[in-house]
C-alpha cells in the first residue's frame, strides 16, 4: 500500500493478510479474504471499535475534501497509498467526494490522482475508473516525493497550482528506518504554494494515559499480522506538519475536526487512538483559489467575520483620522521593508533565515504549541468572578469565553480585561521569557492568519530584548514588517491591550484595501468621502 514496507510484496496472496485488504474490510468492503477478516477480529479484541475508527477517519477525510474542493477551490488531489477503492454506493472514495461537492460545476470537476505501490490495488482502481476522465490510478511509492515530477503523474497535474496531498491511514505503515518525517517534509517541499496536506495517523498518548496499553497491544498485533502499524506520539505526528500552517482546530481526533453535530455515542478505544489534521503551505497570491474562503484564516486569509462591524474603545465617528489612506499604511509598530515575495537587502537578511535558533523558534508546531499553552495553561489561571481580577472599568472578569481565540469576543473584550494581570510592567516581560514568548507567538499568528503574513527573521531591526534574532511578520502585498515583540512591549508599557488590537486592525484594513475585500473602515471612509 505504501511501498517498501515489511511483508508487502509477500502479502498479496490469499493466505497472508494484506494492509489494503484489511482496510477494505474495516470499511465494509468486499475485496478481502478470510485472513484479512481475521486480522480485523484480532484488532477488535485488542482495542474495540476498529470499524468505527475506520469510518471516523473516512468521514473526517470526506469533510476535509468537501471543504477544500467546494469552499477553498482546490482542484487537484493526490491520494497517496490509496489502497483498494470501495465500489459500493456509499461514495466514500476521494474522487466521488470532490465530484459531488454541491457548488462545483460539472465543467470544473477536480482532478484526482490515486497512487499505490501494490499492482493489485492499481489494477482494481483502474478497472473501477475506466470511464472517469478526471480520475487516474497510477503505480508509485509514496516514500519518494520526486514522484510528483514523474511524467506519469505530472501529466495530469498543474504543478503551478495548489495540490491537496492525502496521507490518510498510511504513514503509520512507514517504518522509522524510512524516516517518515523526512518523507513528508520532501512532499511539502515539492508542493506548490497554497497546497494542503491531509493526514491521519495511529496515536500513542504515552505511558501516563490509560490508552497507552491499548496502543502498544495494537501495535504488536499489527506487527505480527501485517508487519507494520506504528503508533506515534502527538509530538511525532505534529512534526509531520513542520513547514505548514495547521488549519483550525489543529491535530485532533478525526471526529473533532469540524463534525456535523454532537457525537451520538461515546467514542470507542480505537477511535481515540487516531489523530487527524490538515496543514496548508504558504500561499502565493494569484494561485486561483477562492479569495473569499476562510481556511481558518490560513490560506488567502479572509477578513474574519468578527472583524466586520468591529467596535473599539474609540468609536468610528470619533476617530475619523484612523481611516486615513490605507494603501499603503505603516502602523506605528511596523517597519518599512520588503515583503517576502520581493525582498531587498535593506531589511531582509537571507542568511538570518537559516540561523538555527531562529529555525527552532519558527517551527509551526512550536508556535502552535505556545499559543495552545497560552490558552490552556496560562490564561485560565487568572482569578475570575466577584472576588477575582477586575477589569479596567472595575468589573469582575468572567471565566475565559469558549470562543475562537482570534475573535473580537476574545481579543477586544476578555484579553483586554486580563492582559495587565499577566504583564503588569515591562520588567515582567524580561523576567518571564516563556510567558512573553507565548504572547509573541499569539500576536504574530494573528497577522499570519488574518493578514496573509509570514514569519521571518529580521535581526537588523530587532531590539534584542527577548531573542537573539528578530521575529517579524512580512507580507507579499506590502513592504511593511510587523514586529510582534515591539507590539507586546508597547501594550505592556501602556497597560492597554488596545495597542495590540489597533495594530491588528490597521493591518486588516490595509489587507482588505489591497485585495478588494469588504471592511467596515473602508466603507466608513467611502461614505464619509461621498
Amino acid at each position: 500500500m505504501t511501498g517498501t514496507m515489511p511483508h508487502e510484496s509477500e502479502g498479496r496472496g490469499i493466505v497472508r493478510p494484506n494492509i489494503a485488504r484489511v482496510c477494505n474490510r474495516m470499511l465494509g468492503g468486499k475485496d478481502n479474504y478470510p485472513t484479512d477478516a481475521d486480522v480485523v477480529v484480532e484488532l477488535e479484541k485488542t482495542a474495540p471499535g476498529q470499524q468505527a475508527a475506520a469510518w471516523a477517519s473516512r468521514k473526517f477525510q470526506q469533510r476535509v475534501l468537501r471543504y477544500l474542493a467546494d469552499t477553498v477551490g482546490v482542484r487537484q488531489f493526490l491520494d497517496l497509498g490509496a489502497g483498494l477503492l470501495v465500489p459500493e454506493v456509499r461514495r466514500v472514495n476521494t474522487h466521488e467526494i470532490v465530484d459531488f461537492a454541491p457548488r462545483i460545476a460539472p465543467a470544473d470537476r477536480p482532478i484526482v490522482v490515486y497512487i499505490d505501490s501494490d499492482p493489485v490495488c492499481v489494477a482494481h482502481g483502474r478497472a473501477l475508473l475506466a470511464a472517469t476522465e478526471q480520475t487516474h490510478y497510477l503505480p508509485g511509492d509514496l516514500t519518494d516525493p520526486g514522484l510528483l515530477h514523474d511524467p506519469a503523474v505530472s501529466t495530469y497535474l498543474d504543478l503551478r497550482q495548489p495540490i491537496c496531498v492525502l496521507l490518510c491511514g498510511v504513514l503509520h505503515h512507514v517504518t522509522d528506518s524510512l524516516e517518515p518525517a523526512r518523507v513528508v517534509s520532501g512532499w511539502i517541499e515539492v508542493l506548490p504554494p497554497g497546497s494542503f496536506l491531509v493526514l491521519t495517523h495511529l496515536f500513542d498518548p504515552g505511558p501516563a494515559d490509560s490508552l497507552h496499553e491499548y496502543a502498544m497491544l495494537c501495535q504488536s498485533r499489527y506487527s505480527a499480522t501485517l508487519g507494520s502499524g506504528w503508533f506515534r506520539t502527538r509530538e511525532q505526528i505534529t512534526g509531520f506538519f513542520d513547514g505548514l500552517q495547521m488549519v483550525t482546530p489543529g491535530l485532533v481526533q478525526p471526529g473533532d475536526w469540524w463534525p456535523c453535530g454532537p457525537p451520538v455515542q461515546p467514542r470507542s478505544v480505537a477511535e481515540r487512538l487516531v489523530l487527524a489534521g490538515v496543514g496548508s503551505k504558504a500561499c502565493a497570491w494569484g494561485t486561483g483559489l477562492r479569495e473569499d474562503c476562510a481556511v481558518s484564516s490560513v490560506l488567502r486569509p479572509a477578513i474574519s467575520p468578527a472583524m466586520v462591524g468591529r467596535t473599539s474603545t474609540t468609536t468610528l465617528t470619533q476617530d475619523s483620522d484612523r481611516y486615513r489612506s490605507v494603501a499603503p499604511c505603516t502602523p506605528v509598530h511596523s517597519k518599512q521593508g520588503k515583503g517576502p515575495g520581493k525582498m531587498g537587502n535593506d531589511l531582509f537578511d537571507k542568511a538570518a533565515q537559516t540561523d538555527p535558533a531562529w529555525l527552532d523558534f519558527a517551527r509551526s508546531n512550536r508556535i502552535t504549541a505556545q499559543v495552545d499553552r497560552l490558552f490552556t495553561e496560562t490564561l485560565p489561571t487568572v482569578p475570575t468572578g466577584p472576588a477575582g481580577w477586575k477589569s479596567y472599568a472595575g468589573n469582575a472578569v468572567p471565566p475565559m469565553p469558549q470562543v475562537d481565540r482570534y475573535s473580537d469576543d476574545m481579543t477586544l473584550q476578555w484579553l483586554a480585561d486580563v492582559f495587565e494581570y499577566f504583564l503588569p510592567e515591562a520588567d515582567t516581560v524580561i523576567d518571564n521569557p516563556d510567558l512573553a514568548d507565548q504572547w509573541v507567538c499569539y500576536i504574530g499568528e494573528y497577522f499570519v492568519r488574518h493578514c496573509g503574513g509570514k514569519w521571518i527573521n529580521a535581526p537588523r531591526i530587532a531590539d534584542g530584548m527577548l531573542y537573539k534574532f528578530g521575529p517579524a511578520i512580512a507580507y507579499d502585498w506590502t513592504d511593511a514588517l510587523d514586529m510582534p515583540v515591539d507590539v507586546l512591549y508597547s501594550a505592556v508599557e501602556e497597560q492597554d491591550f488596545t495597542v495590540v488590537n489597533d495594530q491588528w486592525y490597521d493591518r486588516t484594513v490595509e489587507y482588505a484595501e489591497v485585495h478588494g475585500l469588504p471592511h467596515e473602515a473602508i466603507e466608513h471612509r467611502q461614505s464619509h468621502d461621498g
